[in-house]
Formats: C-alpha cells, sequence, structure tokens
C-alpha cells in the first residue's frame, strides 16, 4: 500500500513528539522509525558499552557515595 505524503509526514511527527520507536511493516519486513534524540542516545549508549573499561568502572563505582561525585553544573 503506498502511503500519502501527508500522512508519512504526520507520523514522523508523532514519532518526533512521543519519544516513542513506530514499526512500520511492509511486505513482510519491519522498518523502525525513531527520532533524532532516541537515535543518537542508542548509538551513545552503544558506544559507551563497546568500552569494556568504561563498563567495568561503571559497575565498580556504583555503589559510590554521591560526595566522590563531581556536580555538573558549570562544567563544559
Amino acid at each position: 500500500m503506498f502511503c500519502k505524503c501527508d500522512d508519512f509526514y504526520s507520523l514522523m511527527d508523532k514519532t518526533i513528539k512521543s519519544h516513542t520507536p513506530i514499526t512500520i511493516n511492509h511486505n513482510n519486513k519491519n522498518v523502525v522509525m525513531l527520532n533524532e534524540e532516541g537515535y543518537l542516545s542508542i548509538c551513545e549508549t552503544l558506544y559507551l558499552k563497546s568500552d569494556s573499561n568504561f563498563t567495568d568502572e561503571l559497575v565498580r563505582r556504583k555503589n559510590d557515595p554521591k560526595s566522590e561525585f563531581v556536580d555538573d553544573i558549570g562544567i563544559q
């Protein structure tokens, strides 16, 4: 089935506003539409998880007291 451009733009608007991925089925195969923020978040998570040193440090420090961390206010 062909989707009119107006319908597609409406679907994009809904995806952007809802921050919810939308699965589109076409010929018994799926495509997932995300807003850019969601996509970049996934990319960042994959990047961070790909660094085993970062992941190990994060797990090691997860129970550290808050006083051990720097407040991010004013950091550029």
